[in-house]
């Protein structure tokens, strides 16, 4: 409103919300962008700029992006049309092109992985507060060992289903594989996140060095595919700092 008052031509900025999170944080993004297409419309903002942000090493596929991308556009366009927009349909459709219509569904469950647990840290998500800001110092305790295995059950059930997917488009496969990898990262956080909670939330120095390296081998086995299927879309200019944030937990975990 202050910017209408004054005159000043803007545009309304939402984001996809799928930084700092692996799949997505879709309820956050829908209403997010939803948000934004209101205001705007109601201000008389000028434009509707999606933006997608890659904080924390850009460990997020282009395809967790999709849903937001394909919101975003609809409810910019045509607000009152869409702002029911049957969206897995839509990402079906327009985006992954699935004849099965399975893929749609399967990146808004997946997305919706994060609310699972029960803790869910401002613009981030459990998967990266365990993986990076807390790896030196105690675990929050509201984090559980019970929401962590009902979060590693609930991704195991969603990606259960992409076996089924018949996409059209010429990446089909590294959609898949962008897919795995992205719900073995998630799962991979869980896991780090169990063991601390076992070894009484403290930082990883105090699981045992047995579970220690096991994990650190298990992450490390990741990084290879990680780092081809990042070439597979983007420019090799934060591939390094991309994968060496997995490479200094590998290396934390073998020697913390």
């Amino acid at each position: 409103k202050v910017f209408a008052a004054s005159g000043i031509p803007f545009y309304v900025v939402p984001g996809t919300s799928s930084w700092n999170s692996f799949a997505g944080r879709t309820d956050n993004a829908l209403a997010n962008l939803r948000n934004a297409a209101e205001n705007g419309l109601a201000n008389g903002a000028i434009g509707y700029l999606i933006t997608d942000w890659g904080d924390g090493g850009h460990w997020q596929f282009l395809p967790t992006s999709y849903l937001g991308f394909a919101y975003g556009l609809a409810v910019s366009w045509a607000m009152d049309t869409n702002r029911n927009l049957p969206i897995t349909t839509a990402l079906d459709v327009h985006a992954f092109e699935d004849r099965a219509g399975v893929m749609g569904k399967l990146a808004y469950d997946l997305g919706n992985a994060y609310k699972v647990c029960g803790f869910m840290p401002g613009n981030s998500t459990v998967f990266y507060m365990i993986l990076t800001r807390s790896i030196k110092r105690d675990l929050d305790r509201s984090i559980t060992q019970e929401g962590l295995q009902k979060t590693i059950a609930y991704i195991e059930a969603v990606m259960a289903r992409l076996p089924n997917a018949r996409m059209a488009r010429a990446d089909a496969d590294v959609v898949k594989r962008e897919f795995e990898m992205t719900a073995a990262l998630m799962k991979f956080a869980c896991r780090l996140g169990i063991a601390r909670i076992e070894s009484n939330y403290g930082p990883i120095d105090r699981i045992p060095p047995e579970k220690r390296h096991a994990l650190a081998d298990e992450l490390e086995s990741r990084i290879p595919e990680f780092r081809q299927l990042w070439l597979e879309r983007n420019r090799s200019g934060g591939l390094k700092d991309s994968a060496g944030r997995f490479e200094n937990l590998v290396a934390s975990l073998r020697n913390p």
